[in-house]
């Protein structure tokens, strides 16, 4: 999302998540179905869905959006601050781009959204359905990296989806 048209943030440092959006003139509006949003794998970008992004809007007739995550393609590169290997808490690695794919939906003015990640965008996608599942209308893990096997997880206290998808 440019913010660049944000007064209030002018000259302030924040994320911004490089967004591909496609649809066309019969696509169906945000609020009449809930757009695809698709992240990408590791050291990869929204480059990667480039030619499939015009023929999926055709076919499911819905607005479809391809995310940069942060530190990847065009969005924004900063310094990694939080730790390293050990050092590095999952909690706060998971929540830094959780929460911009969030600040970006509430941007953009999108009530669910439909979730496609692959590899590393795939284990994003699974976090971001953990921590806001009523922002959810579908979750598709392309290839994730990181979802644990069975068994290896408890799942007793998640939403349905996520103990129908992995319980």
């Amino acid at each position: 999302v440019d913010d660049s048209k944000d007064q209030a943030n002018k000259g302030k440092t924040h994320n911004q998540l490089y967004t591909i959006h496609y649809s066309h003139e019969d696509t169906k509006t945000i609020s009449e179905k809930s757009p695809i949003v698709m992240l990408h794998g590791h050291s990869q970008s929204a480059a990667n869905y480039y030619a499939v992004l015009p023929v999926l809007t055709n076919v499911v007739d819905r607005h479809v959006f391809a995310l940069d995550m942060l530190g990847c393609g065009l969005s924004t590169r900063e310094k990694w601050k939080h730790g390293f290997g050990e050092d590095c808490d999952l909690k706060v690695a998971e929540s830094y781009f959780v929460d911009a794919i969030e600040e970006w939906r509430e941007k953009m003015g999108i009530e669910k959204i439909c979730l496609v990640g692959h590899s590393m965008g795939g284990y994003v996608s699974f976090c971001y359905a953990e921590k806001y599942p009523e922002r959810i209308e579908n979750l598709t893990l392309i290839s994730p990296v990181g979802v644990p096997p069975p068994g290896n997880r408890d799942y007793s206290n998640a939403p349905f989806h996520i103990r129908f998808l992995f319980g």
